[in-house]
């Protein structure tokens, strides 16, 4: 049970989920938020680099196209 003054529709409405995907990147795998032009923002970077994570190519928050 919950005890609110928000109206329940709105504590149980139905959001969009982000579209997460894991691809590979200039040889490196990224987890990217895809958008809906086909393009991406990089959200994580899997490497054990330590050098990949200072590459500007793989930033956080960058824009980058997937198709």
């Amino acid at each position: 049970m919950i005890w609110s003054i928000i109206p329940e529709e709105i504590i149980f409405a139905s959001q969009e989920q982000p579209n997460y995907q894991q691809i590979q990147y200039l040889g490196r795998q990224v987890t990217v938020l895809a958008d809906k032009e086909g393009g991406g923002e990089i959200v994580a970077l899997v490497s054990s680099n330590p050098a990949d994570y200072l590459d500007q190519r793989f930033s956080l928050g960058r824009k980058i196209r997937l198709t």
